[in-house]
């Protein structure tokens, strides 16, 4: 025997499903993709912090939307990378022939993925909690 659904304040659940639909909308998935990439771009800055001698490094680090690995309402891809003023920040990560890596961008990764992530379900919850 099935049971009936009672509604009790049907405005409230009208609301709450509008919300959701705006919670899944691009803008929202931007958002979400954007405050994920934004921690791990202040974690790259302080990490490169040892690297400032003329403040090149440190104005090249740069949030970008990535269209190209992006789907259109499902996938909205962020990348933290630098301007071509900052060109050595390769050889910093990896180091070279005559140079030891000092590695800066993936020990951020590392102590962020977890903050990332929240920062990102965060985001899409105050979506739905406030309807976009």
């Amino acid at each position: 025997m099935a049971r009936a659904l009672v509604v009790q304040n049907p405005d409230a659940l009208t609301a709450a499903l509008d919300n959701a639909e705006r919670a899944a909308a691009e803008s929202t998935l931007r958002k979400a993709a954007a405050a994920g990439a934004t921690v791990f771009y202040r974690e790259i800055k302080v990490r490169a912090m040892p690297y400032y001698r003329t403040g090149t490094l440190e104005r090249s680090i740069i949030v970008t939307y990535v269209a190209e690995d992006s789907v259109e309402g499902n996938i909205a891809t962020y990348m933290v990378t630098f301007k071509s003023a900052a060109w050595y920040a390769r050889l910093l990560e990896y180091g070279t022939s005559k140079m030891a890596a000092r590695p800066f961008i993936r020990p951020s990764y590392e102590a962020k993925k977890q903050d990332a992530g929240k920062a990102v379900i965060n985001k899409i919850q105050e979506s739905v909690d406030n309807g976009g």
